[in-house]
């Protein structure tokens, strides 16, 4: 009579991963602790430079408690005056035809101020095409064109710098970077050491718009005495144009 195998029983991976997680021994807490003196007297209260020492923390957590608190509402009562005060610099600008004279002060009813500061970073910060395009709604394509320019931008590929050299005269254990490094970078293309993938990724290139250089100081020539229009420069101009009260 012939028996019937029984089909080998399917792993179960879930089970595994169960089964290792209970013999996994507890991880011990990594680090360093440094208890600091607990000298008492007899009332079981501390004493001498071993209260001072522990007290310090407890000072400096509830002063970092205060802090971050400090921080929170600081942000807040910035982010509540930030409306106006961009409105009312752009006001004093198209007024005036020309940029605010700094330092730019924000006074109360009590003669308490903060300074409101504007910088141009036009030709540091990177605009988007979104930013480009509310540019051209506002000012014209012509003139939006004017402003803006784009630079290229060239670099190594850091995944292709890690690989193994692939070329037929590498040798072992050179890597793209090791290669890179030793030759002039005029002549990557003629290098037997590199595969031709490798020197086709090596590298990389991305365009990035630029308002230009300068174009803060500009504003009342490019918008003319209109307080809207300044106003919505900047606020297109993103992070091109950088304002903040401290």
């Amino acid at each position: 009579m012939a028996t019937k195998t029984r089909p080998a029983a399917k792993p179960n991976l879930f089970a595994r991963a169960a089964s290792k997680s209970v013999d996994k021994p507890k991880k011990s807490k990594k680090g360093t602790t440094i208890e600091l003196p607990k000298d008492l007297n007899a009332e079981g209260e501390l004493i001498g430079e071993s209260k001072l020492l522990n007290e310090a923390i407890t000072a400096a957590l509830k002063a970092k408690t205060e802090m971050d608190a400090a921080k929170g509402r600081l942000a807040a009562a910035k982010g509540s005056l930030n409306d106006y005060v961009t409105d009312a610099w752009c006001e004093v600008y198209a007024k005036n035809g020309v940029q605010p004279e700094t330092p730019v002060t924000i006074t109360n009813h009590k003669g308490e101020s903060l300074t409101y500061v504007v910088q141009d970073k036009c030709g540091q910060n990177a605009i988007t095409e979104e930013q480009q395009e509310l540019l051209e709604i506002l000012l014209g394509e012509e003139v939006a064109a004017t402003l803006v320019e784009t630079k290229e931008v060239y670099g190594f590929d850091p995944a292709v710098m890690a690989e193994q050299a692939g070329g037929e005269k590498a040798s072992e254990g050179d890597t793209v970077q090791d290669v890179v490094f030793e030759i002039v970078s005029a002549a990557v293309m003629k290098n037997p050491k590199l595969t031709d993938e490798q020197k086709e990724g090596l590298f990389t290139h991305q365009s990035k718009m630029h308002l230009r250089k300068n174009t803060l100081p500009r504003l009342g020539e490019i918008c003319g005495s209109n307080v809207g229009r300044i106003v919505s420069f900047v606020q297109a101009a993103g992070s091109a144009i950088v304002r903040y009260l401290k």
